[in-house]
């Protein structure tokens, strides 16, 4: 599948967050946010000429995350990380995060938000998102991306 095109991409990718989430406060697809995040985004995140933003996750300046059709960038206080779709292995919620979430909250499952994405050489990143059926939505994309890898 990623032989697809980026728009071919983007539209395979939108149709998974639909199908298994829906939009949030902050999570959403990236065209439905005001004028002026997305340009704050695409010059900080410094999206390259043929790639196209997908899905984000914008609480502010410092709270982050852009899914593309070529990676994943967010913010980190120590600079932007750029995860290529090529170095993504997987995306899962870590154990401890769910049992502590499914303990505490009477939201259940509703009330994750830490997904953790599995990169190739052994590492993994963590990113907070909003918690709901957008982070459904969200982790869904991400594991669509790690297939696209895998396939």
């Amino acid at each position: 599948m990623t032989d697809l095109s980026a728009e071919a991409r983007r539209q395979r990718l939108l149709r998974k967050f639909y199908r298994s989430g829906r939009e949030g406060t902050w999570t959403r697809p990236f065209d439905e946010f005001p004028a002026e995040v997305r340009t704050s985004l695409l010059n900080v995140a410094a999206v390259r000429s043929g790639e196209l933003p997908v899905l984000s996750h914008f609480r502010d300046p410092e709270h982050w995350v852009l899914l593309t059709t070529e990676q994943v960038i967010t913010w980190r206080p120590d600079g932007i990380l750029h995860l290529p779709w090529s170095e993504i292995e997987g995306a899962t919620v870590d154990a401890a995060h769910v049992d502590g979430t499914l303990a505490s909250s009477p939201n259940g499952k509703l009330a994750l938000n830490r997904l953790k994405i599995l990169l190739r050489r052994g590492e993994t990143v963590e990113l907070e998102l909003e918690a709901g059926a957008a982070f459904f939505g969200f982790w869904n994309a991400l594991k669509m991306v790690a297939a696209m890898n895998n396939a």
